[in-house]
């Protein structure tokens, strides 16, 4: 096992992609971590999230997100800090794999691809500043050592792209979602912030520990089970991706903008006029509700209610150092409300 400090750099595929920006690829190991750690983790559940996997894009079950950062960074010390966050996480340098009909990500501590672009412009090129963006691609790992099948392969479960140009990085990542939900990955990020900052980690060492919960009687899975159809039943690859196509050839995506400070103060209101009922309400809750009033409004259509099947509340005994592996784990979300 090699430590940071020992990080391979593979020059066979520098490139450059016109005379101002260069590409270089490198490989970051995990620091050594614990020998009492178990050497897999098991997934639960793996299935119902991996639903899409063997559909037309192999990475089809990553979280690719893009981070932009007001300055260069230093690429030793964020390659050190990558290594760091890898000993809180280290599941994320791990591999999948099956063995006798289980689902695990043994923990082989493998290096993590990072690619690296150098670019001589004042910033990344991302002008605007709302969440979802049109193309990103560029910005995200497309080395040859991140491609194959994750599944039952040896490729990467975490691949990441840093962007720098002279005043700007963008720090693009690719994250498998066996890896854990939006949540672990923001916390894996914000782990990663302050390892580079020399900080210790705000959230506590996560933790592996499964939380399952109780199968629903007969009588549960019979009201609700219509309401998800496409949960009801494991269809073959093929047959899926037909259904898939049927189910969104009449779908059409609207982007809104919304501020932070707008949604804030819209629980707070909504929290105020529910004050007596002691229910607990979230961000998401009000814009779901404010999407379902305006579509009611438009449409005429009365909307009595809305089913998420990933969703798990008044769950108060789970500590919150517990990695949700909830891809992994059950048919819920690890959503902080």
């Amino acid at each position: 096992m090699q430590t940071a400090d020992q990080s391979k750099s593979s020059t066979s595929q520098d490139s450059c992609s016109d005379e101002h920006n260069r590409l270089v690829d490198v490989t970051v190991p995990p620091r050594l971590r614990s020998s009492s750690l178990d050497l897999s983790i098991q997934l639960p559940g793996y299935d119902l999230w991996l639903t899409f996997h063997h559909l037309a894009d192999v990475h089809s079950v990553q979280i690719k997100n893009v981070h932009v950062v007001p300055r260069p960074l230093d690429v030793p010390k964020f390659t050190d800090a990558l290594a760091d966050a890898l000993c809180y996480y280290p599941h994320a340098a791990g591999r999948l794999q099956r063995m006798d009909g289980s689902w695990s990500i043994a923990l082989e501590d493998n290096e993590v691809p990072v690619q690296i672009e150098y670019r001589t412009s004042p910033d990344v090129g991302i002008q605007q500043s709302w969440v979802v963006q049109d193309d990103l691609a560029h910005f995200l790992n497309s080395s040859s050592s991140a491609e194959g099948d994750p599944v039952g392969g040896d490729a990467p479960l975490l691949r990441l792209k840093v962007t720098i140009a002279a005043g700007e990085t963008a720090i693009g990542i690719s994250w498998h979602h066996t890896l854990g939900d939006a949540t672990t990955l923001l916390r894996f990020m914000h782990c990663l912030s302050q390892c580079y900052q020399g900080l210790q980690p705000t959230f506590p060492r996560p933790t592996f520990t499964k939380h399952d919960l109780p199968r629903p009687s007969q009588e549960t899975t019979e009201r609700y089970l219509p309401l998800m159809p496409h949960l009801a039943r494991t269809y073959p690859a093929a047959i899926l991706r037909g259904l898939c196509a049927e189910a969104n050839e009449d779908i059409h995506p609207i982007r809104i903008r919304i501020s932070v400070d707008k949604l804030s103060r819209l629980r707070d209101r909504m929290a105020a006029s529910i004050k007596a009922t002691n229910v607990k309400i979230s961000i998401q809750d009000c814009l779901t509700a404010y999407i379902v009033s305006v579509l009611q409004r438009c449409s005429g259509v009365s909307i009595r209610m809305v089913t998420n099947a990933a969703s798990v509340r008044k769950q108060t005994d789970h500590a919150m150092n517990i990695l949700w592996l909830t891809s992994a784990v059950s048919p819920r979300s690890s959503t902080v409300y």
